[in-house]
């Protein structure tokens, strides 16, 4: 949260270097995940949908809570609910204390794929010879959105 202020002060420079910006854009990706799975929005569909996970069963109490606003969180148009990432995004979007760290993110994210674009393709590296970070696209890191889906201001 403390770093947020300057990630977007340097958000032009990362695009300038390839790697600089893929390992921006893996580590982005990775905690927009990471705060995604940890969100109510998510946790709830996943234990009110799956019913078989132990780790989601001591926040059943809570979920039924949580159940109740979503299933009026619709797409519009539409009575079909939101799918469950997009639902934790909007969540976090909406949480006073997340809010800045997804938007920033989510900007790091948005410069990249707009000024750099070759820093997310997809590339192999041998085996056990690099970081897990350059091997395969940072965009695969995402938690099953594109990242024209992400939140902006």
């Amino acid at each position: 949260r403390l770093l947020m202020p300057t990630l977007l002060r340097y958000c032009q420079e990362f695009p300038k270097s390839v790697l600089i910006a893929r390992k921006m854009a893996y580590q982005c990706a990775k905690k927009i995940t990471h705060l995604v799975l940890e969100t109510d929005a998510f946790m709830s569909t996943q234990s009110g949908g799956g019913g078989g996970s132990g780790g989601s069963g001591g926040q059943a109490g809570d979920s039924s809570n949580t159940n109740s606003p979503n299933k009026t969180a619709t797409i519009p148009g539409t009575n079909q609910p939101l799918p469950p990432v997009l639902a934790a995004l909007m969540e976090l979007q909406n949480d006073a204390y997340n809010r800045i760290i997804i938007l920033t993110l989510s900007a790091v994210i948005q410069t990249i794929v707009l000024e750099c674009p070759t820093a997310l393709v997809w590339t192999y590296a041998s085996e056990n010879k690099a970081h897990s970070s350059l091997s395969g696209s940072p965009l695969d890191f995402l938690p099953n959105v594109a990242p024209s889906s992400l939140p902006m201001a």
